[in-house]
């Protein structure tokens, strides 16, 4: 009979297997690994050589470690991966020897002895270490530390009691909390440099803000440039060399104000702008109001300094991480430079967000972007209300919104040109990225609109100059009295309308511009034995009143003066709930006085109209006009009514 039986392997044979197994994979993977490293090793030693020979100099010698970075990267090295990739290696640069060389070698030290690493861990050691990682806080036990950052936004704090530090490249702020002593110098373009600790700090770079609150010496080297010094303890002292540029200096001590003062105004070409107190942290949250370190907003009345700066052409940024600013009583600024929004939101603007962007009419280059805003103005103002700016202006990656109201010449991005500024204008460029616009624009005199620019006014003899993208445009709605056509770009321009647009001269007229506008309800005030009165319009909740001299002037004898023509003088304002009834005296007689130092304000006496102004070009003719608007509870605009209270003959 055949056995059928079948025998399997036994736990024992199993078990020799599974070792027989193991064994050969241990040997397999320790030859892969080995072969692994062996390439890496191999690589490593070619990157070594590759180094050198980028780093051969023909004279001389380096003299840092920052220099060899510089001639590595110049010549296409990334600076941060010149790491060894072999475990246990590290690539080392020896600066007595002037070479780079490959190293498993793990008691090697010496301050001639370099890493460059972008690892935080590996600061610690025997080494000097060349840091261009971006850990945000640094603590270390080497003897040199040179740390280089690239980042304008970075927050740096280093720990080094042991160390020799010094900062190189760009960097937000930079806490010095330990250091050796006499021990950290500042070659690069920091914001704010904070100094907590005792010793000798030297500033060779660019400093914004540089406050001291350990009794410290720094010294501001020559060179090197500093916006704001704050001294918070009387221990501390400031020490500046020739050329060194402090833009101001402060402290809480009255003693050590003094002594600041004269150490400072003592040293040879070292410009003083101004000593204020240390209550007082400046007009922005950092800056230097250069184009690497723009003055910083983080509140609407650091946006409302601008205006403190406007005799010099500045840069200016909203600070990282402000989503919106309220402008509410906010407005007007008076903007020489360039601002960019970084992405805030700007709401409840009730009237001109910068009242002129330009000086005098200089040529230069301003740019105003990346921003949306809400608005909310009664007053006519755009965006600008003034462009004296002889070079380009650009608007870039801004959205408007809102509500704009006003008599003349309106748009959204801005009401009038360079002839505003002294009235004979300058020819100047005016360019649109990206730059939208879906303001209701009301109009309420009859006049026409431009979407976004009302009046280029240039001035006679000059030229406007308009450039526009395809992602730049009006959409909104326009309301005017008389339902007229408006212009989607812009409503009119000095030199009989015609201007540049995108290097080609076109009309203004040119029906191709023309963008239709919704037609506002009319109710005229009409008048009576003893003023206006005015017939409410359903659903009107309350009745704006305005009082307007639209008048043309004169000179002394008689010349009608240049680019005078139409002046129109907003005399007075009144909001009242709406009644049928009596809105506004009548006016038997009316004359014009300059017995006050501004213009626009006027008096009614027993029906005497007396307009009083500074302005001595006063000899004048033209009609006195009120205006009455109609708004509903929301506060939308449904009747307007205009009627001539007077003329008044030169």
């Amino acid at each position: 009979m055949k056995n059928t039986n079948k025998k399997g392997f036994t736990l024992v044979e199993l078990l020799v297997v599974i070792a027989i197994l193991a064994i050969l994979a241990a040997v397999v993977v320790v030859g892969y690994t080995s072969f692994i490293n062996k390439a890496k090793e191999s690589n490593d030693r070619s990157l070594v050589t590759q180094l050198n020979t980028a780093v051969t100099k023909v004279d001389g010698r380096y003299e840092s470690m920052h220099e060899v970075a510089e001639v590595l990267a110049a010549n296409g090295f990334d600076v941060a991966k010149m790491q060894a990739t072999a475990k246990d290696h590290d690539i080392l640069w020896n600066m007595e020897a002037q070479e780079f060389f490959y190293s498993a070698d793990e008691n090697l030290s010496g301050d001639n002895i370099w890493m460059v690493t972008e690892d935080a861990d590996k600061v610690n050691g025997d080494y000097s270490i060349y840091y261009v990682g971006t850990a945000d806080i640094i603590s270390s036990t080497v003897r040199n530390l040179v740390v280089y950052t690239n980042d304008p936004t970075l927050v740096l704090s280093i720990d080094a009691e042991n160390a020799h530090v010094v900062h190189e490249g760009k960097a937000g702020t930079i806490n010095v909390n330990k250091v050796a002593p006499n021990s950290y110098h500042e070659h690069g373009m920091v914001n704010a440099l904070n100094v907590a600790t005792t010793g000798n700090v030297k500033v060779y770079g660019t400093v914004a803000s540089l406050t001291i609150t350990a009794g410290a010496t720094v010294t501001l080297e020559a060179g090197s440039e500093t916006a704001k010094v704050i001294v918070n303890e009387a221990t501390a002292k400031v020490d500046a060399n020739a050329d060194a540029v402090i833009g101001a200096v402060a402290t809480e001590e009255e003693e050590v104000l003094e002594s600041l003062g004269t150490i400072v105004s003592g040293a040879e070409d070292v410009i003083v702008n101004e000593v204020v107190d240390a209550n007082d942290v400046g007009d922005f949250a950092g800056g230097f109001g250069t184009v690497e370190f723009p003055y910083l907003i983080a509140t609407p009345d650091q946006l409302a300094n601008i205006s403190k700066h406007y005799d010099t052409y500045k840069y200016y940024k909203v600070a990282d991480g402000v989503g919106s600013l309220d402008l509410t009583g906010v407005g007007r600024i008076s903007l020489h430079g360039s601002f960019d929004g970084n992405g805030v939101s700007l709401v409840n603007l009730t009237t001109s967000l910068f009242a002129y962007v330009g000086y005098q009419n200089n040529v230069e280059t301003i740019k105003i972007s990346n921003f949306t805003v809400m608005m909310n103005n009664n007053d006519g103002h755009a965006l600008v209300r003034n462009i004296f700016n002889a070079g380009t202006t650009t608007f870039e990656n801004i959205t408007l919104h809102g509500y704009i109201e006003g008599l003349y010449n309106m748009g959204s991005f801005y009401n009038y040109g360079t002839a505003n500024c002294d009235g004979t204008g300058a020819s100047y460029t005016v360019a649109f990225v990206n730059a939208k616009s879906d303001v209701a624009l009301v109009c309420t005199s009859g006049n026409g609109i431009g979407g976004m620019i009302g009046h280029g006014y240039e001035g006679a003899g000059n030229t406007l100059t308009i450039n526009i993208d395809d992602n730049s445009g009006y959409t909104g709605v326009m309301y005017t009295t008389n339902g007229s056509t408006c212009d989607k770009l812009m409503y009119m321009a000095s030199n009989t309308s015609k201007f540049v647009l995108n290097g080609t001269e076109v009309s203004g007229y040119d029906a191709s511009f023309d963008y239709s506008s919704t037609q506002i309800g009319s109710i005229i005030p009409t008048k009576g034995e003893d003023g206006y009165y005015v017939t409410v319009a359903d659903g009107a909740a309350t009745f704006v009143v305005y009082l307007n001299a639209q008048v043309t002037a004169y000179d002394e004898e008689g010349n009608k003066i240049t680019n005078k023509a139409g002046m129109t003088w907003t005399l007075d304002k009144i909001e009242m709930d709406a009644t049928d009834g009596k809105v506004f005296d009548l006016i038997t007689s009316a004359s014009i006085t300059n017995d006050k130092d501004e213009d626009m304000g006027y008096t009614l006496s027993e029906g005497v109209l007396t307009i009083q102004s500074g302005r001595k070009d006063n000899y004048c003719e033209g009609p006195v006009r009120l205006q009455v608007n109609q708004y509903d509870a929301n506060g939308n605009l449904i009747a307007v009514g205009t009627i001539n209270v007077y003329e008044i003959e030169k």
